[in-house]
């Protein structure tokens, strides 16, 4: 299969089967993700994880309560994300300080550092059409629906 060529040829296959088995992920392992030029990697590996846990389906929804700005993305802050165990992380970027790639790593960094069955959400007017229907792939599973404050902001 040509993604597992991908993972393989990224030297990620070792981190990739830790990550799959559920397995924490730690500050090495996220500083290599955060940094590495692999993206297609990066991006699949997400996208299995995502998968395995919450299957095809991206779900609408109007609050997430733990914010993460991808500013702070960092090997320390995701592995201290991780022990708080949050149910759900809304990856964001408000100030539009991002690129979008930046922006869709630090959403998948985000899925391969918290536990497989918690949820990484984007906000639907931050990514846009384009994006929001890309973001998935990178490891999103939720997408924030635009609020009246959100839509004035």
């Amino acid at each position: 299969m040509l993604s597992d060529e991908i993972i393989r040829d990224a030297g990620l296959s070792d981190l990739a089967a830790r990550a799959l088995a559920g397995e924490p992920l730690g500050e090495d392992d996220l500083s290599l993700l955060l940094h590495s030029r692999e993206v297609h990697a990066l991006r699949e590996l997400a996208d299995r994880v995502r998968r395995r846990a919450h299957g095809d389906a991206v779900q609408a929804v109007q609050a997430v309560p733990v914010h993460m700005l991808v500013a702070q993305v960092t090997p320390t802050a995701l592995v201290e994300l991780r022990a708080a165990r949050p149910d759900a992380v809304l990856v964001c970027d408000p100030a539009h300080e991002r690129t979008a790639l930046e922006f869709l790593r630090a959403c998948a960094c985000v899925r391969l550092a918290i536990e497989p069955a918690a949820h990484v959400a984007a906000s639907g007017a931050e990514l846009g059409p384009s994006l929001a229907q890309i973001a998935p792939g990178w490891g999103v599973d939720q997408i924030l629906v635009a609020l009246p404050a959100e839509v004035a902001a």
